[in-house]
């Protein structure tokens, strides 16, 4: 949702911004074997967003991308509330992703994403596809942490990272320089996610980390 947002391609004016989160959310969900449909950009109107709610009875999962946070053009959560989805949470201790919420209405579901893309992305493997699975958990592995890790503070956070077996078959994993959450270009190279519980220690270069696995090992 958002009338600052314009098909790939467009020209942008000032304060516009390609409409990415489709086409990036739409390869995620595919190989996760769910079939998106594209129900098109919402204006920021209670009336905009109930049209494509009520134009979609029958889908398993709605799955809105932004208007979620606390401004006055943020009606996501009020619009599925009025079309009759009850709220399971509103917001998660999780970096990215903090605004990620769930709703429910008899066998419907709709799980909230932010607007920023990397973080859709994040909260897309860590939500959605146990989702999709039948709530099915993420499964977590041990690796070695190859540089010298901060401690993530309050909340529960997920670093992209590149993850790689040594010579003696040893998994070695590198957190992304930058992890701002407007950034997507980590995940060019990104095949994991290390989990930082929140306020956990600093971790040294060569501690063991737990990471969720995004893609194959190379």
């Amino acid at each position: 949702s958002g009338d600052e947002l314009h098909a790939p391609g467009s020209t942008l004016e000032p304060g516009q911004i390609v409409n990415s989160n489709p086409e990036g959310l739409g390869a995620l969900i595919r190989p996760w074997g769910a079939d998106p449909i594209d129900m098109g950009v919402a204006e920021d109107t209670m009336d905009s967003i109930r049209a494509r709610i009520d134009a979609a009875p029958d889908v398993d999962i709605f799955l809105p991308v932004g208007g979620a946070s606390v401004g006055d053009h943020d009606l996501m959560r009020p619009a599925f509330a009025e079309a009759g989805f009850t709220p399971v949470f509103e917001k998660i201790a999780v970096k990215p992703g903090k605004p990620t919420w769930f709703s429910t209405r008899g066998d419907g579901r709709v799980l909230g994403l932010p607007g920023n893309p990397a973080s859709a992305f994040v909260c897309a493997h860590l939500f959605l596809k146990p989702l999709i699975d039948g709530g099915m958990r993420c499964s977590l592995v041990n690796a070695r942490s190859v540089s010298a890790l901060p401690g993530p503070g309050r909340r529960e956070t997920y670093l992209r990272a590149h993850v790689h077996a040594d010579t003696e078959g040893l998994l070695r994993v590198e957190a992304a320089i930058n992890q701002d959450s407007s950034l997507i270009r980590p995940f060019l190279t990104a095949n994991a996610l290390i989990r930082r519980l929140a306020d956990a220690p600093a971790v040294a270069a060569g501690d063991p980390v737990q990471v969720l696995m995004i893609a194959p090992l190379e």
